[in-house]
């Protein structure tokens, strides 16, 4: 339970002797007017509840519903900074499904670095591209629809 909860926060801890996860994806959706697609304003908009991400595990698919502070492994918010919507995934195996609404489902397929009981994302794959692979760097992109 301790670890499903640390997993679903995106912590991470760096204390020496404890576990880093470090397992959060920040993703823009703009379309090519460059309009945001999770503002709730614009009609069409990928909406929370519109969202749906299933686990993929030896081939079988499960939605994910789990008792953490985000159940479905995602949230939506605003950076302020950027004056832009940010839809935060948080990953727990190789393959996620992203269904964005009923018509479009993307794949998000990772790599980590696992070391003991540390779980990092070490590559971001969105829809066989690879979008992140760069410590130096965020773990946000930007998928034009």
């Amino acid at each position: 339970m301790a670890f499903s909860l640390f997993l679903a926060s995106g912590c991470k801890l760096e204390s020496p002797g404890e576990v880093v996860i470090d397992n959060k994806i920040d993703i823009y959706y703009m379309n090519s007017r460059q309009v945001d697609l999770l503002d709730q304003d614009i009609t069409g908009s990928f909406t929370a509840d519109s969202i749906r991400l299933y686990n993929v595990e030896r081939g079988v698919k499960k939605e994910v519903n789990n008792r953490t502070d985000y159940p479905h492994n995602f949230f939506i918010y605003k950076n302020e900074a950027f004056q832009k919507y940010v839809l935060r995934v948080f990953i727990e195996v190789d393959t996620t499904l992203l269904q964005l609404n009923n018509s479009i489902t993307d794949t998000i397929v990772c790599s980590f670095d696992r070391s003991g009981d540390n779980f990092i994302i070490s590559r971001v794959l969105y829809n066989g591209y690879v979008k992140w692979d760069n410590y130096a760097i965020s773990r946000e992109f930007t998928i034009l629809k």
